[in-house]
Parts: structure tokens; C-alpha cells; sequence
């Protein structure tokens, strides 16, 4: 197996796994917005205001915005690995 054969499965196998930590924080982030709108909801308006005035809201964007960045870069990785592992399979065949 030639090196550049094993580099391809090593990357897609990384994107692989950058794209389920993206979907585990957004399944987190998912569940600690709806914990937030129930507690906004317990305690009216107030409830609202004091979750903004924590920046939850701001905090929630950012984590949200960090875990699409794992699943765009987890499938470029693939995207990558596969090339690379194109390229080595059409190298393969070239030489021989």
C-alpha cells in the first residue's frame, strides 16, 4: 500500500470524525436551547431578558457557528482523502 494511499484513508477517516463531533454539539446545542426557552418560559419575559443579559444567546450562536465549521471541514477531509486515494489508485495503474 503506497504512502500516499495510506494518507488518503488517514484524512478521510479524520473528516469522518470532525463530522460527528460537528453533529454531537449541534444535537448539544440543540438541546441547550430548548432548556433555555423552557426556562424563559418559566419565568415570563424576565426569564428572556436575564438569559440575553448572560449572553447565552450569544454563546449558543458561537458554539452553533464553531460545530458547522466541523462538519464543513470533516467534509472537505473526506473530499481529500478520496482524492488522494484516487490519485494513488490512477498512479498505480499508470506505472504498471
Amino acid at each position: 500500500m503506497s504512502t500516499k494511499k495510506t494518507v488518503g484513508i488517514v484524512v478521510a477517516v479524520i473528516g469522518v470524525i470532525l463530522i460527528a463531533i460537528g453533529g454531537f454539539s449541534l444535537n448539544d446545542i440543540v438541546v441547550a436551547e430548548q432548556q433555555a426557552q423552557a426556562l424563559g418560559g418559566l419565568f415570563g419575559g424576565a426569564g428572556n431578558d436575564l438569559l440575553g443579559g448572560l449572553g447565552l444567546d450569544a454563546a449558543l450562536e458561537a458554539q452553533k457557528n464553531k460545530a458547522y465549521g466541523f462538519v464543513v471541514f470533516g467534509i472537505a477531509a473526506i473530499v481529500g482523502g478520496v482524492y488522494m486515494l484516487k490519485t494513488a489508485t490512477e498512479e498505480n495503474t499508470k506505472a504498471a
